[in-house]
């Protein structure tokens, strides 16, 4: 599935394409934003029509200098995406064999390069920011580390820069600053001082701060966005209800290739064995990682950065499935 997909493009690629070759920085640093009816997306006789805006302007950035080089010539932007996720897995194994066993740091280091969800990521030309994100993700937690190794205002800084570019790359990151907070009250901090604890913290909080009120001023005066009101409570918690259990399936690879969007695993053995097993899954991930605080840290970071586009599609989303790059 990945290999045949690497040499096409198409879906949201047309339109990103079409917007990083245009001629105004708004368009190559913005690229995924769009007003439909367009050419190459949604034609005005489907009828049907919506604006999206994302902030994702160091990831845009990387693929208009790809546009620049590669043009309309698809394989090599996969290339590229392949090339970003094969860092994160190095930088995270070099991350993980340094504080855990080389077996168990390879195992989970190369889970991200094998996983099938990696397929569509490396698929989608639209999906590269999530493996510009995760590179950036990575570093963060490295940089992170090393700063509490030995603290500096120049760690910090990067550690700031890193997490900021992540951020920016793809929206599900905003959780990212908000994970090495937690992370870092959990697993402790060598002996400091409280400024010295605290710091690091606040300046993530900045990042977030900062963040958020540019999000909501960009979707600003948008007629048709793609999303909507808030549903009912009834409509949240039953989206909630399946999402949630096809996310823990789909994590496992209990899903069809050929069909990833659907519920396969659900219709194929019920609902309520589906959550039995979704919920035997997540027991076993707990057992395993009982007594270790660097395994829960981990646990806790699958959670926090699924806890965007669930939540998004539960509650507001209008055209978001529980897709495979959504998971990843």
């Amino acid at each position: 599935q990945m290999l045949s997909a690497l040499q096409a493009l198409g879906g949201d690629d047309i339109y990103v394409l079409a917007n990083l070759r245009s001629a105004t920085w708004s368009s190559r640093l913005f690229p995924f934003n769009v007003d439909t009816p367009v050419p190459g997306y949604m034609p005005w006789w489907t009828g049907m029509a919506f604006q999206r805006r994302f902030i994702r302007v160091p990831a845009s950035a990387l693929l208009w200098l790809e546009s620049e080089f590669f043009g309309f010539r698809s394989f090599p932007y996969h290339l590229v995406t392949v090339a970003l996720l094969a860092c994160s897995c190095l930088l995270l194994f070099t991350l993980l064999s340094k504080r855990a066993p080389v077996v168990t740091a390879a195992a989970v280091s190369v889970l991200p390069a094998i996983h099938p969800a990696a397929s569509e990521i490396v698929a989608d030309l639209c999906c590269q920011p999530i493996a510009t994100a995760g590179l950036f993700s990575v570093a963060s937690v490295a940089a992170w580390w090393r700063m509490r190794e030995r603290p500096s205002t120049r760690a910090l800084g990067i550690v700031v820069l890193l997490c900021a570019l992540a951020v920016t790359s793809y929206e599900a990151a905003i959780v990212l600053p908000v994970f090495l907070v937690l992370a870092d009250i959990w697993l402790g901090v060598p002996d400091s001082s409280k400024a010295r604890r605290w710091g690091p913290r606040l300046a993530m909080a900045c990042i977030v701060a900062a963040y958020v009120p540019w999000a909501i001023s960009i979707r600003r005066g948008l007629v048709a966005p793609d999303t909507t009101a808030v549903r009912p409570l009834g409509e949240v918690l039953l989206a909630f209800r399946f999402d949630s259990v096809a996310y823990v399936c789909k994590a496992l690879g209990l899903f069809d290739p050929t069909d990833p969007t659907t519920y396969w695993f659900q219709h194929r053995v019920g609902e309520a064995i589906a959550i039995a097993v979704a919920i035997g899954l997540l027991a076993g991930a707990g057992w395993l990682v009982r007594g270790s605080k660097l395994g829960t840290a981990g646990l806790l970071g699958f959670a926090l950065f699924l806890a965007p586009p669930l939540l998004t599609r539960v509650t507001v989303s209008v055209v978001n499935m529980p897709t495979l790059r959504q998971l990843y």
